[in-house]
């Protein structure tokens, strides 16, 4: 049974029950990456400002893309970013960083399957 507020709904991957609030904490925020760290600076043309003090040459098309491509910064940008933090005189924080939401204060608990270990090499024998 699915309600508004999502009890009964699983994840997609893992098969678990989601909290009742019904967010999925490996879902990509609504308020992504990009669209954070953009309103930390006040706005694409500040953030773009920020950028060109420091000497990095990128257009606002570009910044906006970050948004509508994802919502993730890419690597190349992030560099960029923290250029134009410097700057700027503010300190973006690891909820700024975050890709996903934040559930009840508490980052997503992201699962990992363990590496198997490589086999060992056969030696190989000597003929004589």
């Amino acid at each position: 049974m699915v309600t508004k507020r999502g009890i009964g709904r699983k994840h997609k991957v893992t098969g678990d029950p989601l909290p009742p609030s019904g967010i999925d904490p490996l879902v990509k925020a609504p308020d992504s990456q990009a669209k954070r760290i953009i309103q930390r600076f006040g706005g694409v043309k500040n953030l773009r400002a920020f950028m060109q003090r420091a000497g990095v040459l990128r257009t606002a098309m570009s910044i906006y893309q970050w948004v509508y491509h994802g919502g993730l910064i890419p690597p190349n940008g992030v560099r960029d970013v923290f250029l134009a933090e410097l700057e700027a005189g503010i300190t973006l924080t690891d909820h700024d960083w975050s890709p996903y939401q934040v559930v009840d204060g508490n980052p997503p608990v992201i699962p990992v399957e363990p590496i198997p270990e490589a086999p060992t090499p056969k030696k190989k024998r000597r003929v004589l």
